[in-house]
Parts: C-alpha cells; structure tokens; sequence
C-alpha cells in the first residue's frame, strides 16, 4: 500500500506549480499471470464474502481466483455491495494464506473498481498499483476487458480519494505476457531518513 499510481513507491515528478505528473506506463510481468490456486469453491466463496461484509450475491458469476505479478492478491469479482464492502474478519490475513494469497482486492466487474485494505481492515488504500497489474490479468483472462486496449481502473472513492490507474494487458487472454499499469501521481508528503533502520 501507499505506492503511486503506477506501483513505485515515491517516483512521482513534482511539476512546478504542486500540481500532477503523468507517470509512463510500468510492466508488470505477469509471470504468465499465473493463478496460484484453483478458484475457491463454493463453500470458500461464502467465507470469502462474509468475511468481506458481503451477501454471497454480490459476487459475480467468475471465479475468486489468487493472480500474481510479484504480490498475490485473491481477486475477489463483485457485481454489487462495493460501496459495503470491508474486512470484518479478526483472522482475514490467516484466511488469505489457506487460499495461497497474501492480499484481497475486491472488484467491481462492471464497473472496474475496487478495494483494498491492510489485511487488518483499518486502512483502505486510495490506488493499488501492484493489484492493478493482477486485476487487468484477470479481466483479460475472463474476457471482461479485451487485450491490448488500455482500460481504467478505479479505486479510492470511498476513502474521498478517487484515483485511475490505467492498465493495459498484453499477450492473449490464454497467455499473457505483461501488464502495463501506469497513472497521475499528486505529491502529497515529502520527508528525509536521517538513520537507516536496523
């Protein structure tokens, strides 16, 4: 969490008068963006979904699926309750490992949106560049999106922080080779490590 629009943390320019920086696309490689578990299955799909304050309704009819392209996130589709969503799950982080994920993101489908929270629910991230990369694999996968065509994600809404990241995946929906994820960055803090950490 807390990377630029386009995954780096801290690589935007700052122009002259404070304002924003467009940020050249970054390749993701997907590592064929792999799926590194089979989807949940049904049972695992209503865990998931309580676990994110979600009716089992909510989620569209794609698979939950774990997409790597360094981080894994557990691509969770919805088709409402986005607006709802958030992690009420004391154990969320130990649920994510049974699936093989390290993170959730929460995708609305039609829309392309989504959510992201540390994976104790107290944080909710305004622009997830690393996920970003996992959801244009998984929308070119499922043929939500088409390949080879940039799309918007958009993430951040409901922190009062709207954010787009422009994504564009590259390959073929069966075999995917990289994902371009890039954005505007805003500079918003500026500070100086006086002492490295141990």
């Amino acid at each position: 969490m807390g990377a630029g629009a386009d995954g780096r943390h801290g690589s935007g320019r700052r122009l002259p008068d404070g304002g924003q920086s467009r940020q050249p696309s970054t390749p993701h490689s997907t590592r064929e963006p792999r799926s590194s578990s089979p989807p949940c299955r049904a049972d695992g799909r209503a865990e998931v979904a309580e676990a994110l304050h979600l009716p089992l309704t909510a989620l569209a009819d794609l698979p939950l699926r774990v997409v790597s392209t360094g981080l894994r996130y557990l691509v969770v589709p919805v088709v409402s309750g986005l607006a709802d969503a958030r992690i009420v799950r004391g154990d969320f982080a130990q649920l994510l490992e049974r699936y093989g994920a390290q993170f959730a993101y929460v995708l609305d489908v039609r829309a392309l949106e989504g959510r992201h929270w540390n994976n104790d629910g107290v944080l909710e991230d305004v622009a997830t560049g690393s996920a970003a990369g996992c959801v244009g694999a998984y929308l070119a996968r499922h043929r939500v999106v088409a390949v080879g065509e940039e799309f918007a994600l958009r993430q951040g809404r409901f922190t009062g922080r709207p954010s787009r990241l422009a994504v564009r995946p590259q390959g073929s929906p069966d075999a995917l080779h990289t994902i371009r994820v890039g954005g505007d960055v805003t500079m918003v803090a500026r500070g100086t490590l006086d002492t490295l950490p141990e």
